[in-house]
């Protein structure tokens, strides 16, 4: 089971997606009952994950590397480091959390939950992809439920927020697209893997750093400009700038019955991002133990804020 646990944890709340929508629409109590019974083994296998991280030895851990499509060197790659070991437990945490927040919703209960557990698959997948072409997927299955979650189960301007949401994440996710692909036909051979594009870039495998030069690798992370793998990151950060103003519009209209989700889905996944594939990040993600790691994404949801 061990060799398959962030599979598990990324596809369970899929799985319940599919059973809410076998379920009769009038059965509201048995819907949510359900849906949170579908939160639960995320949870509690992101507990044993994280207390199994090896924080001594550096690298990528609980590794699942499949051939996906092998014309083109994809792959379904997943794993986890110091800064996604964090995310995904707190994924875990506020999926389920969220699930009992939003007990009293009495509108297309359905199709709100079903949406509910399909946006948690996608932010669990996005932390954990490995390969480009597999979390560009999550990435839009992360957006497209939210889209609607908004657009729906809002307040009063849904309509507004949730335009200005899909304008601003379908600007950013088409231009992150041509840059993963500039990636893709710029390496040697052809890859997605993120591992690869790092080791060609010349900032992956290096010696182990200490403490103090995990934060100066940090420092430099957010500092230096110039790499060809950062050309990726330039382009999430037309995600992070408007987000300052998307956030407010978007958490207004959303109020405290999921608002959560989005602190987490909107601050969370861009910093992370950010630190993941930035200069000198491959020292920084594998070799800071997860409290550290986790440090600089809790600075990026509380600056918006």
């Amino acid at each position: 089971m061990t060799d398959n646990i962030l599979s598990y944890m990324t596809f369970f709340p899929l799985a319940g997606m599919i059973v809410v929508l076998l379920l009769p629409s009038k059965s509201h109590n048995l819907i949510r009952w359900a849906s949170a019974l579908f939160t639960v083994p995320p949870l509690l296998l992101g507990v044993w994950l994280y207390g199994n991280f090896d924080r001594i030895n550096p690298g990528l851990q609980f590794v699942e590397k499949i051939p996906w499509i092998p014309a083109y060197n994809i792959d379904y790659f997943v794993g986890v480091d110091g800064i996604s070991i964090s995310m995904v437990l707190l994924t875990a945490l506020l999926s389920f959390l969220c699930i009992f927040a939003s007990w009293g919703i009495d509108k297309g209960v359905k199709g709100y939950f079903a949406l509910f557990l399909l946006l948690d698959t996608g932010m669990m997948g996005v932390f954990v992809a490995l390969d480009f072409f597999l979390f560009y997927i999550f990435w839009e299955l992360m957006l497209l439920p939210m889209y609607f979650l908004i657009g729906i189960w809002g307040g009063p301007r849904r309509e507004y927020a949730a335009i200005k949401f899909f304008l601003y994440t379908l600007f950013g996710s088409v231009l992150m697209l041509l840059a993963i692909l500039a990636l893709y036909f710029t390496s040697e051979p052809h890859t997605f893997d993120m591992t690869r594009l790092i080791a060609q870039s010349g900032k992956y495998g290096v010696q182990p750093l200490a403490i103090d030069r995990c934060i100066a690798s940090h420092a430099d992370a957010i500092c230096a400009r110039g790499e060809a793998l950062e050309c990726r990151i330039d382009v999430a950060d037309l995600l992070d700038v408007p987000r300052h103003f998307r956030v407010a519009d978007v958490g207004q209209q959303i109020g405290e019955r999921f608002v959560f989700q989005i602190v987490d889905l909107a601050g969370d996944v861009g910093v992370a991002l950010h630190i993941r594939t930035q200069q000198g990040t491959a020292n920084f993600l594998t070799q800071c133990e997860p409290p550290l790691a986790k440090a600089p994404v809790e600075m990026g949801v509380i600056r918006p804020a």
